[in-house]
């Protein structure tokens, strides 16, 4: 179950924002989204499990690799807040 702290990170990082515009209307699915180049954002409630099980703390330093539109990374640092470093890494630049 995820965290109240994980719920309200993924309010603040909206997921459409992280959408291109043809399924942005879709954000609020519980399904992966594609996003371009065989890619999707992947599904709200994996999310936060991941970052439930991840166990977030203020002030953390975290390496996203495939972090593909960013919605992720974006939600990682909304955890870690100010004092946090999120390094986002991504092999093709049109999802960035």
């Amino acid at each position: 179950m995820p965290t109240a702290e994980v719920r309200r990170a993924m309010r603040t990082q909206d997921r459409r924002r992280f959408l291109p515009p043809e399924v942005a209307g879709d954000h609020r699915r519980d399904a992966p989204l594609p996003i371009g180049h065989g890619q999707t954002n992947s599904q709200p409630s994996t999310v936060a499990d991941m970052m439930t099980l991840l166990e977030p703390f203020p002030g953390m330093r975290v390496l996203d690799v495939g972090s593909g539109s960013g919605w992720t990374s974006a939600i990682l640092g909304e955890l870690g807040g100010p004092g946090s470093a999120v390094y986002a890494v991504e092999l093709v630049p049109e999802l960035v």
